[in-house]
């Protein structure tokens, strides 16, 4: 019996960048746990996975603090041998990313998951826990159809936020987290806006096969229209800005904002007959119905939803009428009307009179004013730095700005100050670091190669799987990493091969795999 401190560890459910994930028991009281292992031996500084450590136990312990049905729980973080070990709620369902990968997700249900993804996100922030890295990998789902967000605690580490290496797709990440700056609140509203937006378009707001273009996207290109109207992009282009000042105080405000837009007809503005005075548009409001939806054989019928269980939709914007400026008149000229002549002769003639001699005026030496002398400008202190990758010719930009690239290994001459690098290489993960110049004349980032996953998913229970010539130990169901590519994989049950196929993998991606649906009986 394999023991995670005092929890029992029962089998692999799935494996991450930095470890693997078990379900396990609680003995003392019979209790389902999810136990996610971090694996801190991959850094060969003893003492910076000492501080790495130690930032994901304090981590965990605030994420601890989080009550809401929305989020899952954190019970407990033990240490095993290299392992860091996170043992948190098991849930019995599959993630976000494999319910997207099955087909578009209905509207009403889409706007249910953002209206839950939302509280739980504000009740984090207001408890001072922020994620960093919302994406549907993140989200798994309930047999009920109830989201849940993982990895509070641990997305940090996990995150590109940090330089250990594991850095993932930059799908869904903000531009100030591309630059390295600090994440707030509002850095997990646009990741939600990210995700809202390709729960509701069908698409992924920033989308490019090569990363170096979607970095660039992300920091210097407007944000694609969704096709369903300019209320709608509206609310996706605040949500999604690049300034964080400029996004919604917080997430439920974005989405409330966004299933208003959503849920209410367009403005209608009534055709007036021929001298009727003209009407302001008429905005008509209405609460979409709530449907039950029926996902597959694991999804069960979602709640219905009715009007009333719904927060109320703001009110549609109302645009104010144009208004032309008025043409200012010319005032005609004033008619004066003459006097009669009696009129004019009583009225004495003005003599004027002699003015008196005005005094002599004693002029005043002038004196020149002093000019300052212009102050010349101290140089700026400036120093060259060498940046290397591993592997080499990955492309580094400095400080966000997309359009100034330096081919590594390359030599950059950089003002004094801090600077943010981040390195891509197509086929690896997004690479990032921090330095302060003076004082660090070379700087190296190692970028790890990019992966996704294949799921196998229940209706495979107990098939055994081979993947690249290699049988695993965990049967199906699972969950596998492997780098991006293609990939053979073969399933068998009871010495038949049921699939025997080149699969190819995309980085962030997840291929679901499950049993053919049974043939129709025969009439």
């Amino acid at each position: 019996m394999v023991r995670a401190g005092r929890y029992v560890v029962h089998r692999e459910i799935g494996r991450g960048a930095m470890g693997v994930v078990y379900l396990g028991e609680d003995p003392a009281i019979a209790r389902p746990v999810a136990i996610k292992t971090v694996n801190f031996s991959q850094l060969t500084d003893p003492a910076q996975a000492g501080i790495y450590r130690d930032r994901l136990m304090r981590e965990a312990s605030s994420a601890g603090i989080l009550q809401h049905p929305a989020i899952i729980k954190i019970y407990d973080v033990v240490q095993a041998d290299a392992y860091t070990c996170v043992v948190m709620e098991y849930v019995d369902g599959a993630s976000l990313a494999v319910r997207m990968s099955q087909g578009p997700i209905p509207r009403e249900e889409a706007l249910f998951l953002l209206d839950r993804l939302a509280e739980a996100l504000d009740h984090a922030h207001h408890s001072g826990v922020i994620h960093r890295d919302i994406k549907p990998a993140n989200i798994l789902l309930t047999r009920d159809g109830q989201p849940k967000i993982a990895d509070f605690g641990v997305a940090r580490l996990t995150s590109r936020e940090t330089t250990m290496g594991f850095f993932g797709t930059p799908a869904y990440m903000s531009p100030e987290q591309i630059r390295d700056e600090k994440a707030t609140p509002r850095t997990d509203q646009f990741a939600l806006a990210a995700l809202a937006f390709e729960l509701i378009s069908h698409r992924k707001p920033f989308d490019s096969e090569q990363i170096s273009s979607l970095i660039y996207k992300i920091l210097q290109d407007p944000l694609a229209p969704t096709g369903l109207g300019q209320q709608v992009d509206r609310v996706f282009e605040r949500a999604m800005a690049k300034d964080p000042a400029a996004r919604f105080p917080s997430c439920r405000e974005f989405v409330a904002a966004l299933r208003g837009v959503l849920t209410s007809p367009p403005a209608m503005t009534p055709v007036q007959p021929a001298g009727q005075s003209k009407s302001f548009p008429l905005t008509m409001a209405g609460g979409a119905l709530g449907v039950a939806a029926v996902l597959g054989g694991i999804w069960a019928v979602l709640p219905r939803h009715h009007p009333a269980d719904k927060p109320a939709p703001p009110p549609a914007a109302i645009e104010e009428p144009v208004i032309a400026p008025e043409v200012e008149r010319k005032k005609p000229a004033p008619v004066v009307k003459p006097r009669p002549a009696a009129a004019r002769a009583r009225r004495p003639a003005a003599v004027p009179s002699k003015p008196p001699d005005a005094p002599p005026v004693k002029a005043e030496p002038v004196v020149a004013a002093s000019v300052p002398k212009p102050e010349v400008p101290k140089p700026v202190e400036r120093a060259t730095v060498r940046v290397s990758t591993t592997p080499a010719g990955a492309r580094v930009i400095f400080d966000g700005d997309a359009s100034v690239l330096c081919l590594s290994p390359c030599r950059r001459e950089l003002t004094a100050g801090t600077h943010n690098l981040t390195a891509f290489l197509d086929g690896y993960r997004l690479g990032t670091a921090k330095i302060e110049v003076p004082g660090y004349p070379e700087i190296s980032i190692i970028l790890s190669k990019a992966q996704g996953s294949i799921v196998f998913d229940s209706s495979l229970r107990g098939a055994a799987i081979s993947i690249d010539g290699r049988s695993l130990a965990t049967a199906a169901p699972t969950e596998v990493q492997l780098p991006a590519g293609d990939h053979q994989v073969k399933l068998t049950v009871n010495d038949v091969v049921i699939l025997d196929r080149t699969l190819t993998v995309k980085d962030a991606a997840r291929i679901l795999v499950r049993a053919p649906a049974p043939p129709p009986p025969r009439q």
